[in-house]
C-alpha cells in the first residue's frame, strides 16, 4: 500500500464522516465519543505472593530448585495500582478491600492512595515495619463493571488537533515514560515513515485509526507476552519496549500495544496503555462468559488455561477543544492483528478500534508496566513494585488474579 497516497485518503474520508458540533455540557465521567452496552459486574480479586528464596541448579538439564527463605525487614513498603477505571471499565474503589499479610497475618496498615497525572492513574501504597517470616502477600478485591463500546466515528472525526495545549490531566499522557520511549529516534523515524513526515495532516481521530491499521500489517505479534512462575501462575509480564519494537518490528502483544501508544504520543495524540485480564480466557471463563465473542477468544482457550490471560490495549484521549470536552478510546490492535493481517477499509467500523464487545469481559488493572512510584521492581515488569530494607537477594513470587459474576440482590450488588 502507498502511504503518501492513503495519508491523503484518510484526509477526504475524515471530511466525508465528519459531522457538525452539537453543543452540550459534558457530564462527568460521560464519554460522548462512545455508546455503551448493557454493563457486566463482577467480583475482582488480585493477589501478589512474594517468597525470599535462593536458587539451587541441579542436574545436566540446568532445572531450577527453589529453597523458601526467611525474609527479615526493618521496613517494606508495597505500591500496587489502585484505578478508578477505563473507557471500558468503573472499580468501585471505595468499596474495595485490601490487605498486606506476612506468613498468613495481617499487617496493621491502611492504604494510602496517591494519584499520578500522567495517565490520569492512581497507585496504592502499604508499609509495614519489623517484620520476619518466608511469604507476604497483597490482597486487593472489590466490584468491576465492564462494558462493550461502540464509537461514534461521525462525531469523532469532526474533532480537529486543538490549537492550544491539552488539559493539565491529560498533557501527561503525551510524555514517554518506562517501555513507552516515545521520543525515541526510531519512533520518530517509524512516525515519519508511516505518516509520510505528516502525522498532523488529517484529523487526530483518523491519524489515530490509521497508524493502528498500518500497525496491525506491520507488526508481527510471538509469544504470550507473559512468564509464568511455579505452578505455571502468572509472573510478569514479557515487555521489551516501544523503541526496540519499532526497531525490528515484532514482539510481544504488550510490545505491539507500547508501540502504538509510543507513536500515538509522538504524534501529539494523548495516550496510555491499559493491562488487563480476560475473564473469558481464563480459567473457569465459560462459567462466566458463556458465549463471548467468537474473535475474542480465537487464541485463548479458558478450558486448558492455567492462569489468567493477561492482555495489553491502548487507549488515547480524543480533545474538542470547541466544547472543551473529551473521552478515551479504547484500540485492541492484538485482536485487529489475530482478525486479520490486512488493515480494514478506513471508512468502515473496525471491531476492536474504537470499541467491540471484547472489551466485556477484560477487567483493567492499570496503565503501567511498573508503577509510577519509586519503587525497587519485580526482576521484570510485575504491575507492581516495593521498597523493602533491607532487600532480599532474591525472590520469588506469583501473581493471582480472579473474577466471577457479582452477585445482584434487588437493585444493589
Amino acid at each position: 500500500m502507498q502511504r503518501l497516497p492513503f495519508i491523503a485518503l484518510i484526509s477526504a474520508v475524515a471530511a466525508l464522516l465528519a459531522t457538525p458540533h452539537v453543543s452540550g455540557q459534558q457530564k462527568k465521567d460521560e464519554n460522548p465519543f462512545l455508546t455503551k452496552s448493557p454493563p457486566s459486574r463482577w467480583d475482582a480479586r488480585r493477589e501478589i505472593h512474594i517468597f525470599a528464596a535462593d536458587f539451587v541448579h541441579r542436574g545436566a538439564g540446568g532445572n531450577r530448585q527453589a529453597f523458601t527463605d526467611t525474609m527479615t525487614f526493618n521496613s517494606v513498603k508495597v505500591v500496587a495500582p489502585m484505578i478508578q477505571g477505563c473507557a471500558t471499565a468503573s472499580l468501585d474503589i471505595d468499596r474495595y478491600e485490601t490487605s498486606l499479610s506476612f506468613d498468613h497475618n495481617d499487617i496493621d496498615t491502611e492504604v494510602e492512595l496517591i494519584p499520578d497525572l500522567q495517565c490520569q492513574e492512581q497507585v496504592g501504597v502499604w508499609e509495614g515495619s519489623k517484620l520476619q517470616g518466608r511469604k507476604m502477600a497483597l490482597k486487593i478485591e472489590g466490584p468491576v463493571t465492564t462494558y462493550g463500546v461502540k464509537i461514534n466515528e461521525r462525531l469523532a472525526n469532526s474533532v480537529l488537533w486543538p490549537t492550544n495545549e491539552y488539559p493539565a490531566e491529560i498533557a501527561g499522557s503525551l510524555n514517554p515514560q518506562l517501555f513507552i520511549e516515545s521520543d525515541d529516534p526510531s519512533i520518530t523515524r517509524l512516525l515519519n515513515k508511516l505518516t509520510a513526515n505528516n502525522p498532523q495532516g488529517p484529523p487526530p481521530y483518523m491519524v489515530a485509526k490509521a497508524l493502528a491499521g498500518m500497525v496491525q500489517e506491520q507488526f508481527q505479534p510471538s509469544g504470550a507476552g507473559t512468564m509464568t512462575r511455579q505452578e505455571g501462575r502468572f509472573g510478569a509480564i514479557e515487555v521489551n519496549g516501544a523503541a526496540e519494537a519499532a526497531r525490528k518490528m515484532k514482539g510481544t502483544e504488550p510490545d505491539m500495544a507500547a508501540l502504538l501508544c509510543a507513536l500515538y504520543r509522538a504524534a501529539g495524540i494523548p495516550a496510555r496503555i491499559v493491562v488487563g485480564w480476560d475473564v473469558a480466557g481464563s480459567p473457569g471463563g465459560r462459567a462466566h462468559v458463556p458465549a463471548p465473542n467468537a474473535v475474542c477468544r480465537a487464541i485463548f482457550d479458558p478450558d486448558i488455561a492455567s492462569h489468567a490471560i493477561m492482555r495489553t490495549w491502548v487507549e488515547f484521549y480524543l480533545y474538542d477543544e470547541a466544547r472543551q470536552q473529551g473521552g478515551w478510546i479504547p484500540v485492541d490492535v492484538f485482536m485487529l492483528r489475530q482478525s486479520s493481517s490486512r488493515m480494514g477499509q478506513i471508512e468502515r467500523l473496525w471491531d476492536g478500534f474504537g470499541g467491540g464487545m471484547c472489551f466485556d469481559h477484560l477487567v483493567p488493572i492499570t496503565f503501567h508496566f511498573v508503577p509510577p512510584q519509586t519503587t525497587i521492581a519485580a526482576e521484570d515488569p510485575a504491575l507492581w513494585g516495593w521498597q523493602p530494607d533491607p532487600a532480599p537477594q532474591a525472590i520469588e513470587l506469583e501473581l493471582i488474579f480472579d473474577a466471577m459474576t457479582a452477585v445482584q440482590r434487588g437493585k444493589r450488588r
